[in-house]
């Protein structure tokens, strides 16, 4: 079988490309260079593509400001898809996207592009999988790497205590190794019935929850920091159209989605 990946360097994609190398034949695709629908139809861009089975993609910029960041997180997966609907036979896109889509308070640019994204691929024979929160586990400790790795950087200066907003954002996050299994038992069926997976890991934390956990493996202490009763309302709203660290100080919970969810455990 032929994967081909995009967005090989993320901490997504490469613990797809690790997981599958030796499994099937997986070719790492470069998007740096696709800036615009013209360099898109560069035939030995495209020529990467050909005889493949399956296309992952994992390319998205988590805030994007450039013209070449919305390229490639709301007209890239289309025109992928679309091609492969002319050009390659028995062939799925299958996008990864975010179950911030589900959420109506999320309201950051990164959504919107995500948002606008899953809307040009109606119609195509594609495969949204949106996840939740997602981190890698080691000896059930929450390890360095991803979204969370905001966190390490914060733990690792020298401080007697760490501050940290309570309760925050409320998730439902997912390990990357219940991710990778749901992806192989996912291409490895003959018929694909479903479009849409939402992912879930089933439990519940927030913010705070999550850092402490962190925090705790490495015997710092957390201060609990009432953001809500500090600052005023409009503050609050602001943070809800940034992106990054700044947007956990609301208390969006990430969990309250019904539609397409499917709990991993």
């Amino acid at each position: 079988m032929k994967i081909c990946l995009t967005g090989h360097s993320g901490f997504i994609g490469k613990h797809i490309f690790d997981f599958f190398k030796d499994k099937h034949s997986v070719v790492k695709i470069n998007l740096r260079n696709i800036q615009t629908k013209k360099d898109f139809k560069n035939f030995f861009f495209l020529s990467n593509f050909e005889d493949a089975n399956f296309i992952i993609n994992c390319a998205a910029n988590l805030d994007p400001k450039t013209q070449n960041d919305f390229f490639i997180n709301q007209e890239f997966p289309k025109l992928m898809a679309s091609y492969i609907g002319k050009n390659i036979k028995n062939c799925f896109f299958i996008q990864i996207s975010t179950i911030n889509v589900l959420i109506k308070d999320r309201k950051d640019c990164y959504t919107k592009s995500k948002i606008i994204a899953e809307e040009g691929l109606k119609n195509t024979r594609s495969i949204i999988v949106r996840l939740p929160l997602i981190y890698e586990t080691q000896n059930d400790q929450i390890i360095n790497g991803g979204n969370l790795s905001i966190f390490f950087d914060y733990l690792s200066l020298k401080l007697p205590f760490y501050p940290m907003i309570y309760p925050g954002q409320v998730y439902e996050p997912l390990t990357i190794n219940l991710f990778l299994n749901f992806l192989n038992n996912l291409i490895s069926k003959e018929n694909i019935c479903l479009k849409y997976f939402s992912l879930s890991g089933g439990i519940k934390k927030n913010t705070y929850e999550i850092f402490q956990e962190i925090a705790s493996s490495k015997n710092k202490n957390v201060v609990k920091l009432n953001i809500h009763k500090l600052l005023p309302n409009f503050l609050i709203k602001l943070f809800l159209k940034k992106n990054g660290f700044l947007q956990q100080l609301t208390n969006i919970d990430n969990s309250n989605f019904k539609k397409n969810k499917q709990i991993l455990s």
